[in-house]
């Protein structure tokens, strides 16, 4: 491996070779796929293997290397599921390990006739109960297990399959239903589709396809486990609410399939192909009780707002499993019953009630006014825990995606890579999107908007890329070009599409491509080789229902996070039930002050930066790519997150571009001060806090007295030294201190005062710094005037936390 670089942020980083990086993530993989096929072939059954996670830099080859350890994996006898973001990615993933001599299958989704008809190559996919599975996925419930063992189609390709058993047993189903078996198709997605698939040594899938059916491979005399890799991050889960109501329509449907269930074990009595389904809801019926008994405690429960009964719940889940009336997370009293009419029954899949009992376990189940809120995790990450063998790949490996592998036995391999790229800052406005639909969002929208258009059109050479946010583009740009936003939007177009037609259009004006948060910051490779301006950053809202585009609120985002980590065996301690106080930074949005919290968040915000950076693939690019971060969070610990990437910004300096006017967000800080200050004194004017702050008015800007004053005291104490320097001054007169002018003096008066009103209520602080002594007023004061005059100078003085090497 070649010589690495250290960068000192959060922690030393590691800097290697992006051909270094890429051997690292190779040689890993390989381990762990040699790991796997150890862990099978000492127990085949119970064999665990505890998951990897690798976090390596954005174009340093992680989708090949895994391509290659696919077809390693493929000549070992070893079957490999590989899950994607996009399925693009996909196609690109089975043209990488045919390329490296292994052969692949991308698992297609269920196809609407629809489709199909309009390209016929969909046809092995053909799912005719598509909306009913739809449906079956809203209520939670997983199709294979409750529409498909139901579905006439299906059943009708068990008829034809020339099994003479399993003809048999069809056709019992369809006397048993009252159907005739030629009235129906044969099913393609489950009988022609999805085997072929199965069937592979190697899948790629997209991840939201994820099934313990795809991770297993079915070989003669049972199965063999595949090892998993997961490209890029995946959803931890989601939160479920269920309510009163909800839970007294799920005892009714208990009750409904009850009484469904005993009038087919009566009406089945005569058949002898239907023994084993009569044997089974038999067991059902058993198992319907105890379901009723526990749901009706849990509806009394959340009735008086007091905590379910945990042990009924348990019971419940204890009995279906000993009952072996459960197969991937679903009970089969759960499953849908076909009505005469053709109407489908569904109860409370087992696999929510199971979460509900897992986050009561762990704590993370939360009462709400008659209802209870609890995590079930994702397909993905509930395998990983009890299967193992999964190794997740992302170049932003969140925060809690690492302390859940570490919980879990595994461990976090970093691959960072040197890129090729200048990183910038431009500060003062923070370029948030702001809320649509508030008073003043149009003119909030249409102010960043002409920013946008001012940076396009500077001469800064080289092919550039610029990402905004959605709302700006659709509520500004559209506009600005002529396009109707509400009559696109009644012809069918989504934001999405309008706020294409804009990007199109501003490239053809500006030669620069424009793209938006959720959408141009991670999954693609246009922008390679072009320098970059990023504006902003997808803030989490800070209300509930306050959504951005890249996820829900911030307190929704922890509250998820949060029970993640500890359902999956983290500290409590670490992730706090609530967020708490959020500080108030001018020209900052407010961040946690909780350092659990507050690092996590940045974190985030981090790995949104990073991704945003790597569509320009600076890792692999033969020139230096530029990258100006306008906007955004602002601060050391930002610096730090990005110093664990490998990112250093390296310059900084004030944004000349933002103008504002009534109604649009104010311009504040020391740049603008310094600005109106300079203004002041070109037109001959005296430099007071009255000049300064009409400046700052005219100008669209402003900021509180007490900054106005400390920034005029300073620049009139180097304006009065310079002066005195200049001139011949006596040693008696250079021992003498300074003395400002009159005017200044009356104006400090002033100023004082205000500030004084002006100050906010003191806030306790972990360790309050020493206060200054009256005698040491001038030595505060120097330091004031240092801090105000190297940021004035483009000399930028962070704040370095103790213990934390500058």
């Amino acid at each position: 491996m070649c010589k690495t670089d250290t960068i000192s942020g959060a922690d030393e980083v590691q800097v290697a070779s992006i051909s270094s990086a890429y051997e690292l993530v190779a040689g890993e993989l390989r381990g762990y796929l040699a790991a796997h096929h150890a862990a099978r072939i000492a127990s085949p059954a119970t064999g665990y293997l505890a998951p990897l996670g690798i976090e390596v830099t954005t174009g340093g080859g992680k989708s090949h290397a895994a391509a290659l350890a696919a077809a390693i994996a493929q000549a070992l006898g070893v079957p490999v599921l590989i899950l994607v973001p996009t399925l693009a990615l996909a196609d690109d993933y089975v043209q990488a390990i045919a390329a490296a001599g292994g052969h692949a299958v991308r698992y297609v989704s269920r196809q609407s006739p629809e489709a199909v008809a309009a390209d016929p190559e969909l046809r092995p996919w053909l799912c005719r109960q598509l909306e009913a599975v739809r449906v079956a996925g809203e209520r939670n419930q997983r199709p294979a297990m409750s529409i498909c063992r139901e579905c006439p189609f299906g059943r009708a390709a068990e008829y034809r399959c020339g099994n003479h058993d399993r003809e048999q047993r069809a056709l019992a189903w369809f006397r048993a239903h009252g159907l005739d078996p030629m009235d129906y198709q044969s099913c393609d997605f489950l009988y022609n589709g999805l085997p072929r698939v199965k069937a592979s040594p190697i899948i790629v899938a997209h991840a939201a396809a994820f099934s313990e059916t795809l991770a297993t491979l079915k070989i003669e005399g049972g199965s063999v486990q595949r090892l998993v890799i997961v490209d890029e991050s995946i959803s931890l889960g989601k939160l479920v609410i269920a309510g009163q109501k909800s839970i007294e329509q799920w005892i009714k449907r208990i009750a409904s399939i009850r009484a469904r269930a005993v009038a087919d074990v009566e009406k089945w009595r005569d058949i002898p192909s239907m023994a084993d389904d009569r044997a089974t809801w038999r067991q059902i019926v058993d198992l319907c009780d105890i379901a009723d008994e526990a749901y009706r405690q849990l509806s009394s429960a959340l009735a008086l707002r007091q905590a379910p009964d945990l042990v009924g719940l348990q019971k419940l889940l204890s009995e279906t499993r000993r009952a072996e009336q459960i197969h991937a997370g679903v009970a089969a009293w759960e499953r849908v019953a076909r009505a005469a009419d053709g109407g489908d029954a569904y109860s409370i899949p087992l696999r929510a009630l199971s979460a509900l009992v897992a986050s009561m376990r762990a704590g993370v189940a939360r009462a709400l006014p008659t209802a209870v809120e609890f995590f079930e995790p994702s397909p993905i990450l509930q395998w990983a825990k009890e299967r193992g063998s999964v190794a997740f790949m992302d170049a932003t490996m969140p925060a809690v995606m690492r302390a859940i592998i570490d919980q879990l036995g595994g461990r976090t391999v970093r691959a960072i890579a040197r890129q090729n790229l200048m990183l910038s800052r431009i500060t003062g406005c923070s370029y948030s999107r702001g809320i649509v639909g508030r008073e003043g969002f149009p003119a909030h929208a249409r102010a960043i908007w002409r920013d946008l258009e001012a940076a396009a059109a500077s001469p800064s050479g080289g092919a550039w890329a610029q990402i905004g946010h959605l709302a700006h583009v659709v509520h500004a740009g559209a506009p600005a070009y002529g396009i109707d936003a509400d009559a696109e939007r009644k012809a069918g177009r989504t934001n999405a599409d309008i706020a294409a037609m804009v990007a199109s259009a501003f490239q053809a004006q500006h030669g620069v491509a424009l793209g938006w948060w959720g959408r141009h910051d991670r999954g693609h490779n246009l922008w390679s080789g072009r320098h970059l301006r990023i504006f902003g950053l997808p803030l989490l809202g800070m209300q509930t229902g306050d959504e951005s585009e890249m996820g829900g609120s911030l307190v929704q985002e922890w509250r998820l996070a949060r029970a993640a980590a500890i359902v999956a065996g983290c500290d409590p301690a670490a992730w706090p039930e609530v967020i708490g106080e959020m500080d108030s930074v001018r020209g900052r949005p407010p961040l946690p002050v909780d350092p659990r919290v507050r690092g996590w968040l940045i974190d985030r915000y981090a790995g949104d930066l990073v991704q945003a950076i790597g569509r320009t693939r600076a890792a692999r690019s033969s020139h230096v790519i530029r990258c100006e971060l306008w906007g955004g969070i602002d601060c050391p610990e930002m610096d730090q997150a990005l110093a664990r990437h490998g990112l250093t910004v390296e310059t900084r300096w004030p944004n000349e571009v933002h103008r504002t006017e009534r109604g649009r967000p104010r311009q504040g800080g020391q740049e603008a001060i310094q600005a109106a200050i300079e203004a002041v004194r070109q037109g001959g004017v005296r430099v007071t806090v009255r000049a300064v702050a009409a400046s700052l008015r005219a100008a669209g800007a402003g900021g509180t007295t007490a900054e106005i004053a400390v920034a005029v005291r300073a620049n009139n104490r180097c304006y009065e030294n310079t002066i005195r320097d200049s001139k011949v001054i006596s040693k008696q007169e250079s021992k003498a201190p300074p003395t400002l002018p009159r005017h200044v003096q009356e104006e400090e008066v002033v100023a004082s005062q205000n500030a004084e009103k002006e100050k906010p209520a003191p806030t306790p602080t972990p360790a309050p710094a020493p206060a200054v002594a009256a005698n040491d007023d001038e030595a505060a004061e120097d330091a004031a005037f240092a801090r105000f005059w190297n940021r004035a100078h483009g000399r930028v003085v962070i704040a370095v936390p103790a213990g934390v090497a500058p």
